[in-house]
């Protein structure tokens, strides 16, 4: 008969995938050269930096925060398609398991009867926000939907201005 090896038991948070990002002895990060991405660090991907880039990008993200997401569905689909999008808002309670505030645009929507089903709620620390967030939009034939998952202390800030600006940006360059 094959003996198997013995079990190995582990804390259950690490069981879980909740274990941190620690490197212990049992990391299989441990030794490796691990790297953070940082507003204060990016990797130039194809040429340089330049001002004038700089300046297109700020340029670009000026004109989406004064850009309403109906008036960009408007020009996708046929006349008389129904078209809505829900997103969650930026919240600062601090209540464990709180459900997110929402933003509803376009048509109304019985979401129950359409098969959507949606929460965002905070989890346990109780010194951070929520920093979740998520969107559902659709236009006729075409449906995004978006779960932006936040991290570290502006992660709030960051999950909410990729849930505002990513779908804008798909449907300006529809």
């Amino acid at each position: 008969s094959v003996k198997e090896p013995p079990l190995k038991l582990v804390p259950y948070a690490a069981a879980m995938g909740c274990g941190g990002s620690r490197n212990g002895p049992d990391s299989k990060m441990a030794g490796s050269n691990r790297r953070r991405l940082s507003i204060g660090h990016v990797d130039k991907l194809n040429g340089e930096v330049t001002e004038e880039s700089i300046e297109e990008d700020r340029t670009l993200i000026a004109a989406l925060n004064e850009t309403d997401i109906e008036k960009l569905l408007e020009g996708v689909g046929q006349l008389g398609d129904r078209k809505y999008s829900i997103g969650s808002m930026t919240d600062e309670a601090k209540t464990s398991f709180a459900n997110k505030s929402l933003q509803k645009l376009g048509d109304s929507l019985d979401t129950s009867r359409n098969g959507i089903g949606f929460t965002c709620r905070k989890g346990l620390k109780p010194e951070s926000p929520n920093q979740d967030s998520f969107c559902i939009v659709k236009s006729g034939d075409y449906s995004f939907y978006g779960v932006f998952d936040g991290h570290g202390q502006k992660g709030h800030e960051v999950s909410n201005f990729v849930k505002e600006n990513m779908i804008k940006l798909i449907l300006k360059d529809n």
